[in-house]
């Protein structure tokens, strides 16, 4: 289930961080042992100082600290395939998102997006590019032998 709310860590404070909370009863997830995981999006917002041996972790807010928080608005779980990490691949598609709309399973892999290879863009600046509202992209899609041509608009989830 993914929202929005406050989250404090340590002395800070975010009043409108997005947090995906699992609903899972079996698994890692499902542990009472933690209450969520921090990933990428709250730790890019600090210069982190790690020494686990010491028990000791330092976070001093950076130039990121004040962006707002985002979520992915196409509704695709995306993955780079090995050898070279350049093929993107469908790993999963939110239903009732605008992947789902537009007509992308998983397994496919975006070739191009807007005329340039999905490859040469790469993972990183592609999940980027979906985390704008109202955003209309071109997508060509390989399905096993099929090649498709799709029209993906993105629109905020949470």
């Amino acid at each position: 289930h993914a929202g929005r709310g406050r989250l404090q860590l340590g002395g800070f404070e975010f009043a409108d961080a997005v947090m995906l909370l699992s609903q899972d009863t079996a698994g890692a997830m499902s542990s009472g042992a933690f209450s969520g995981v921090i990933g990428g999006e709250v730790l890019r917002r600090f210069d982190v100082a790690l020494a686990p041996a010491l028990g000791y972790l330092a976070l001093t807010p950076n130039s990121h600290f004040a962006q707002p928080f985002e979520f992915d608005m196409s509704g695709l779980a995306l993955r780079a395939e090995p050898p070279d990490y350049r093929a993107v691949q469908v790993a999963g598609v939110r239903p009732q998102s605008p992947a789902a709309e537009a007509g992308l399973q998983p397994g496919d892999e975006i070739v191009m997006l807007d005329e340039r290879p999905a490859g040469m863009l790469g993972l990183d600046a592609i999940r980027h590019l979906f985390l704008s509202a109202g955003r209309q992209y071109h997508l060509a899609v390989r399905r096993a032998a099929d090649k498709l041509a799709m029209m993906l608009v993105t629109r905020r989830a949470v």
